[in-house]
Order: C-alpha cells, then sequence, then structure tokens
C-alpha cells in the first residue's frame, strides 16, 4: 500500500490512535468494505428502474456485442441521452448485457464491486494525502457507507459511469505513488487509466485539472512535463466529440440564458453540500427552488425561472458558502494542505456540471461521487482533531458523534436502497420527496395502469390535476384510464 515509512506531511499526528490503525491498515480495510457490503445487501432483487429500460432492456445496440464500431460513433447513446459521447461506457454496457442479458442480480453485483473498488481506492489515496490510516478509515468509512452513493451504486445504469469515476481515482492514485517513488511504471498505469476514465464517463474530463491542483498543493519539484499527455488526452476527447456529435454542447442555456442557468448551478452546489451534511431528502429529481428542478426543463415553471436573481437567500447564501470554502483552501495552504487540497478538489470536480457548457442536467447525487473522496476526507481530518484531544469528553463526545453518523448513514442507505425496488416503489418514493411534481404523478399513473390498478392509476393522475389544472400529459392519461373503464363522454372531455 506504500504507507510504511512514509514521513507526515499533513501535521497529523501518528500518536495515540493512528499508531494502532498505522500497523493494521489492511484490518481496517477489511472493515471498511464489510460495513460497505453490510449496506448494500438488500440490493441484489432489485429489479430495472428508469433509465435501465433504456440502456439496457430496450437499447438494441448493446445486446449484440457484432455492433461493437457503433459504440465509437454518433449513435452511440440512447435516443434521449443525445449529446453524451462515452463509448467505453457503452461497451460495458454491452459486455455486461452479454455476461447477464436482464438478470439484475449480476449487475448489482458489478455495481457493488465497482463501489467497493471505489473506496478501496479512497482509503489508499486518504492514507497518502494525509499519512495517517486512521484518517483513512475514517474517510473510506464515510465514503463507502454515505447515502448519497445511492444513486451511483443502486441505480444500475449510473454504476458504470461511477466505473469511470474509480478508473479516474485509481489513476490519481498512481499519479501520487509516481511522484513519492518515481517508477516509470505508476506513471504509464496513471495515463491509461486516465484514457480508460475520460472515455468512460464524461465527468472524469476535469482529471488533468485535478492533478495539476495536487501538484501545486503537495509536489515541489517541476511537473508540468508529466502533466502535458493528461491535457492532450483531455483535448482529444474533446475533439473526438466534436467531430462525432459535431459539438460538445448537450442542449441550451435556461431559457436561453446564462445568467438564469448560473443561479441554478449555486442552488444546486448550495445542494451538494446540505446533502452530505445531512442525507435526508435525496429524491432522484428534486425541486432545487419552487417550481426549478434538477432535470426535465420541460417541467420547470417559467415564471420561477425568469423570477430568479441574485438577491434570492438561497443564492446569497451558496455564494457565502463558496466564499468561505475557498478562503478556508487559501489560508490552510500553508498551514494544512490536506484542506486546502481536499476543498479545491470538490469545486474543481463539479466544474464538467456546473453548465458552463450546457447540459440541460443541473443536479445528480451520483455527480457528488468524485467530489465525495474529499468531502469524506475532510470530515475525517476534523473528526481526527478531535479525536487527538487532550480533554476527554472531546474525545469521547466526537467517538459517539462519528459512531452514530455512520450508523444513520448505513440505515438511511437501506431505506433509500429499497426505494429503487422496482419503477413503482421509485415513483411512490419519489413523490414523497417530492409532492409538487405532476410529472411524477403521471408517470405512476401509467405504470399503474399497464398493471391493471386503474382506481390507483385515476386518483393518481386526477391528484396531479388538483396541482396543475393545465398538466395536457395528465388530461391524455385520464382519457386513457376513462376509455379502459368504458365512460366514454369522460374520455372525450378530457381528451
Amino acid at each position: 500500500m506504500c504507507l510504511k515509512g512514509r514521513k507526515l506531511k499533513s501535521g497529523i499526528s501518528r500518536e495515540g490512535h493512528g499508531r494502532l490503525f498505522w500497523r493494521q491498515p489492511g484490518v481496517f480495510l477489511a472493515v471498511v468494505l464489510f460495513l460497505t457490503v453490510l449496506c448494500y445487501s438488500n440490493i441484489f432483487k432489485n429489479e430495472f428502474v428508469c433509465d435501465d429500460l433504456a440502456f439496457i432492456v430496450n437499447w438494441p445496440l448493446i445486446q449484440d456485442a457484432r455492433n461493437w464500431p457503433q459504440f465509437f460513433g454518433p449513435e452511440n447513446q440512447p435516443e434521449s441521452e443525445r449529446g453524451v459521447y462515452s463509448p467505453l461506457k457503452t461497451l460495458v454496457h454491452s459486455l455486461s448485457y452479454q455476461a447477464f442479458e436482464l438478470n439484475t442480480f449480476g449487475y448489482h453485483v458489478l455495481s457493488l464491486l465497482i463501489h467497493l473498488a471505489g473506496t478501496t481506492l479512497v482509503f489508499l489515496i486518504a492514507a497518502q494525502l494525509t499519512q495517517s490510516v486512521l484518517a483513512a478509515f475514517l474517510a473510506s468509512v464515510i465514503f463507502g457507507v454515505h447515502p448519497v452513493h445511492v444513486e451511483a451504486i443502486t441505480f444500475i445504469t449510473a454504476s458504470v459511469d461511477t466505473l469511470g469515476v474509480v478508473l479516474m481515482f485509481a489513476s490519481f492514485y498512481s499519479w501520487i505513488i509516481y511522484f513519492s517513488e518515481k517508477k516509470s511504471a505508476y506513471y504509464a498505469a496513471s495515463v491509461g487509466l486516465a484514457i480508460l476514465a475520460i472515455f468512460t464517463h464524461e465527468l472524469t474530463i476535469v482529471l488533468p485539472i485535478l492533478f495539476w491542483w495536487y501538484g501545486v498543493c503537495y509536489v515541489k519539484e517541476k511537473y508540468a512535463r508529466a502533466l502535458s499527455p493528461f491535457f492532450l488526452i483531455a483535448a482529444i476527447y474533446v475533439l473526438l466529440k466534436w467531430f462525432v456529435l459535431e459539438g460538445i454542447a448537450r442542449g441550451h442555456y435556461l431559457l436561453g440564458s446564462f445568467y438564469l442557468t448560473a443561479l441554478v448551478t449555486l442552488k444546486a452546489f448550495l445542494r451538494y453540500l446540505q446533502i452530505y451534511l445531512w442525507p435526508v431528502h435525496l429524491p432522484l429529481n428534486p425541486e432545487l427552488s419552487p417550481g426549478i428542478y434538477a432535470v426535465d426543463i420541460q417541467w420547470f415553471d417559467r415564471s420561477k425561472v425568469l423570477a430568479q436573481s441574485f438577491l434570492e437567500p438561497q443564492v446569497i447564501i451558496s455564494i457565502i458558502v463558496i466564499l468561505i470554502l475557498l478562503g478556508a483552501a487559501v489560508y490552510f495552504y500553508r498551514r494544512n494542505r490536506v484542506v486546502a487540497f481536499a476543498i479545491g478538489w470538490f469545486y474543481i470536480s463539479l466544474l464538467p456540471v456546473s453548465n458552463i457548457i450546457p447540459s440541460e442536467s443541473y443536479f445528480g447525487q451520483r455527480y457528488l461521487y468524485p467530489g465525495s473522496l474529499c468531502l469524506a476526507i475532510l470530515l475525517a481530518v476534523c473528526f481526527l482533531k478531535c479525536f487527538q484531544s487532550k480533554k476527554k469528553i472531546i474525545v469521547v463526545l466526537s467517538e459517539i458523534i462519528f459512531c452514530a453518523a455512520v450508523v444513520f448513514f448505513m440505515a438511511r442507505t437501506q431505506v433509500r436502497n429499497f426505494d429503487w425496488k422496482d419503477n413503482i416503489t421509485f415513483y411512490e418514493a419519489e413523490i414523497r420527496e417530492t409532492p409538487g411534481n405532476t410529472h411524477l404523478r403521471v408517470d405512476l399513473g401509467v405504470l399503474y395502469l399497464e398493471q391493471g390498478r386503474e382506481l390507483e392509476a385515476r386518483g393518481t393522475v386526477e391528484d396531479a390535476l388538483k396541482i396543475n389544472q393545465k398538466d395536457k400529459d395528465a388530461f391524455f392519461v385520464l382519457g386513457q384510464i376513462y376509455e379502459n373503464s368504458g365512460e366514454r363522454p369522460k374520455a372525450i372531455e378530457s381528451y
């Protein structure tokens, strides 16, 4: 693990707790992985949900391995995902389908293995950055069991994106070891893993900037030449995407306005921190502010979008939090590089989803997976400082708080896993979290109708119309329900 005999750089003492953990890293990594498996032990019977139907069940392209040349062409994603260029992601979907076909158990085993690999890399990276195995243990426990990762793991389609992030973690770890041990094999591994990461998941395009930031914080010698292949890989990817898809943006700015888009992004950045510290409300498509959701622009309340301003409390708070954290990064740059590096990593990791280049997707818990690496390290550093306090009451309280947080995270993860059991369970859970989203109610009504549950379908769609009396889709689905029930006059009126 390249841990022994390394001089501490972060100012974190190895006395007391640290000494015990330092000598037994494998044992504590095993504990982390056990707790992580325990968290996700209830996902294996979950069915295909949401986008799984588009990416696996109803996608002929991946179901025949002989289609592999098309994985690198303009049709590399389902129709609903046009504008994304992730050819290796499509290849992984195809290989998974050849192995598991429509057996969800195999997909869930694979997704859990991806997360276990990611958690292991968090342990190794945290150990290198903090030079404390106790800090690595704390960080990887938080990362492994945190409920914010359910969307990135339990959601089968998203777990393939997560594989790209895990490859980025592996590339970064190899990069760290290269600078500490000067072995060219690690550098070659870092470059190779970076290629796989970027062509598996677009979010990892910031990998060269993250590596640069590590150099700023930790590397004393010149490293620009070592960085050049990573920037070249990113540039080649962008050029290929532009050539194949005839553009790099996916969609347009919100109502054609960068200003309105930036306001929504600021609200999203604040929500990322909120759900990490208090992961209670975790819908797939949350309401970022009244009438404005994470995705599905067509359902946004146009008047609420246009009414946004920099004077909104939510926007002001977000700006203040960003300034405080960036100020903390500057303050700790010379005092504790771990803190400065972690804050920088968090915001750099979110650049691809900041809609500087429009994507029409403003928030997603799975987008937090890369940034969670350093948020977990930040929390671990805070807890470790408390554990090393000379005041026993602080040590005891911090240990109780940490254990309580881990238990809460594990329980919340298990509960959220159940929300992804099947499509109906998923939509029912989403409606509980975002009751004002009529689109979800209409979709649930359709699902009820497909299962012959007409009374429930009628009630759900009627509830949607009580919220929004101008929802055309709701009227159309209600017409179908009336027609199936033989209530032709009502069906005609609804149509």
